[in-house]
């Protein structure tokens, strides 16, 4: 399922400018919400990566407290397993549009990336992301624009690609903890599969 694939949240002022790279032979763009700069989006190759995951259902929108609390059970499993770096790549899964399935029923699985065959238990499991072209949009938010940068990808980014969605994950990849940011911002990475349109 593709996270919020119909959804129209009102992104004000919405502009997006395309760039052909000649060096690389590709497109570039940079997003801009009321006059500044919102998001850079690219493609790029994602590789199969294996990740141990904790699962929440429920609702997740506007609660940092709860993935706070999945990330120390992560932290709790894979850090006396030797199984975390300081490169380590966290993911945070979306299984479902919350604007489809109610929110009781929303399943969220908050992940890091683990080597091949790494054993789990208990209320840690594995999968795997498949490898393949990635829309990569990187933004720094606040947390009240979550669903505003979700909905630039899909209600404005999409129509003038030259891409569409392909079957499978999409994800965000936390870049920074926002405790550390000066301003309390996020910095994240949201990645959706793509084939041409």
């Amino acid at each position: 399922a593709h996270l919020l694939r119909g959804m129209n949240i009102d992104c004000k002022d919405i502009r997006i400018e395309a760039r052909y790279q000649g060096s690389s032979a590709q497109l570039c763009w940079t997003a801009y919400r009321g006059g500044r700069k919102f998001s850079q989006i690219a493609i790029e190759h994602f590789d199969e990566t294996q990740i141990a995951y904790v699962r929440h259902i429920g609702p997740y929108m506007m609660d940092p407290d709860l993935f706070c609390s999945l990330y120390m059970r992560l932290y709790t499993w894979a850090v006396p397993r030797k199984l975390v770096s300081a490169d380590s790549k966290l993911f945070n899964v979306y299984h479902d549009d919350p604007f489809v399935t109610g929110h009781d029923r929303l399943r969220l699985s908050v992940g890091i990336e683990v080597p091949a065959g790494t054993e789990t238990g208990g209320s840690i499991s594995t999968m795997i992301i498949e490898g393949g072209d990635y829309a990569a949009a990187s933004f720094e938010i606040d947390q009240e624009d979550y669903l505003s940068a979700w909905s630039l990808i899909y209600s404005d980014w999409f129509p003038q690609s030259g891409y569409a969605c392909k079957e499978g994950l999409s994800f965000e990849i936390p870049l920074q903890d926002p405790r550390e940011h000066p301003e309390g911002r996020h910095r994240i990475k949201i990645l959706i599969p793509v084939m041409p349109r």
